[in-house]
């Protein structure tokens, strides 16, 4: 018995690993094959535009007041300590902070568009909710009440939630966005930054349905081990996934004009989805696999501040890596060496507010974020004429919300 054991137990392992290996090889295959072929059509087209040429010698935002603080404070001091409000009035969540009581009510909607698969229908949930919400204390003590109302899938909606209750936790509304208590002074009087730590949650559900066979690779069970091997779906069948976005922020900003304020430092972001993989267009999916996205880079922002109008204009660029979890593979792997993964984001804000009394606030919100993987190949020739350099977009994801409410605060 025990030797029928351990011969059952290898041939599992040797089978998971030789799916494994397949899945990896037909995913090299195609990464191999497009990249080959999309920098044999790019050769083909600069010929082709050297032809023409030739032929022709014959184309979060801020949604509250900015308060300004006095240069004259900084007089004499490189670096001068001071414990004033810790958050910025970038956000609802800093205005909470900022106030001894604050009370609001709103409406919220977010959509999130990814990347579609061939041969598959995708759909995401579509929140629309009103959030109640009450601080006390300079947010010591804080309660909220989200509830959804309108919309298709209301099951789905207050499925996702509860999973956006339970991902947050007291403590993190201290540290959501935090600006340390110092300022760095240039030369004698003028103050010229703070050093800036924020992140930013925020989490869907999608509802992939084949529309015929295909081979999926979920992301490994801890309690499985290695015995993880793709999965046959076929049509009809559904994958239902949560994804959650993370993003991490570590920089200067620069508040202290009230009508211009701008930050720059260090981002990190991660996140998750099922994914087929895709390169400039062409698709491989016959299969779709857990995927890991990741990217750290540098980011900047700017928020431009009017009397009724905030808006906020956002960039990012860094080293990304696309990662199939089950099968520990990365795009990377797959192509030819001379190709990197880069990140970029576009981030844009606008708001109104409009301030009632002293106390009583009007304000709405509308956000696009648009997040883009792509392959990148730098000019091998740079002391030719003739750039060979290549970008071949491997990913997107687009995020939309919008937000209105009535605030009380004092």
């Amino acid at each position: 018995m025990k030797y029928i054991i351990l011969l059952l137990t290898f041939i599992s392992i040797t089978l998971t690993a030789r799916t494994q290996a397949e899945s990896r090889k037909k995913l090299s295959s195609f990464a191999s094959s497009h990249t080959s072929h999309s920098s044999s059509s790019k050769k083909k087209d600069d010929d082709d535009d050297d032809d023409d040429d030739d032929d022709d010698n014959n184309s979060s935002s801020n949604y509250s007041t900015y308060s300004y603080r006095d240069s004259k404070t900084a007089i004499n001091f490189r670096t001068v300590w001071f414990w004033e409000k810790i958050y910025t009035s970038e956000t609802s969540n800093s205005q909470k902070q900022n106030k001894l009581f604050y009370t609001a009510s709103s409406y919220n909607f977010q959509h999130w568009t990814p990347t579609g698969i061939n041969n598959a229908k995708t759909d995401t949930t579509e929140l629309n909710f009103a959030k109640f919400e009450i601080s006390l204390l300079y947010n010591l003590i804080y309660f909220d009440y989200e509830t959804s109302f309108y919309g298709a899938n209301l099951e789905s909606q207050r499925e996702l939630l509860k999973i956006r209750k339970n991902l947050h936790h007291g403590w993190e509304r201290y540290l959501a966005e935090v600006t340390l208590p110092f300022t760095i002074i240039m030369g004698k009087h003028t103050p010229l930054a703070k050093i800036y730590f924020g992140y930013d949650e925020q989490v869907f559900i999608s509802t992939i349905t084949s529309l015929e066979k295909k081979y999926y690779s979920p992301r490994e069970d801890k309690n499985k081990g290695n015995n993880q091997e793709l999965v046959e779906i076929n049509k009809g069948d559904k994958i239902v996934t949560s994804t959650l976005f993370k993003d991490y922020f570590l920089g200067l900003k620069n508040d202290f004009n009230p009508f211009l304020k701008y930050n720059a430092g260090f981002f990190l972001m991660l996140y998750n989805k099922p994914y087929s993989l895709t390169i400039d267009g062409a698709q491989f999916d016959e299969e779709i696999h857990d995927t890991d996205f990741s990217a750290i880079g540098l980011y900047t922002n700017f928020i431009f501040n009017l009397k009724y109008i905030d808006t906020r204009l956002g960039f990012k660029i860094g080293s990304g890596e696309i990662k199939f979890v089950a099968i520990d593979t990365t795009v990377k792997d797959l192509v030819s060496k001379d190709y990197n993964t880069v990140y970029f984001q576009f981030n844009g804000d606008l708001g109104i507010h409009y301030n009632i009394t002293d106390y009583l606030k009007l304000e709405a919100m509308a956000k696009l974020e648009y997040r883009k993987f792509s392959l990148s190949k730098p000019d091998s020739n740079k002391d030719d004429d003739v750039d060979d350099s290549e970008s071949l977009e491997l990913n997107t994801d687009t995020i939309f919300t919008a937000y209105a409410g009535v605030s009380i605060s004092f």
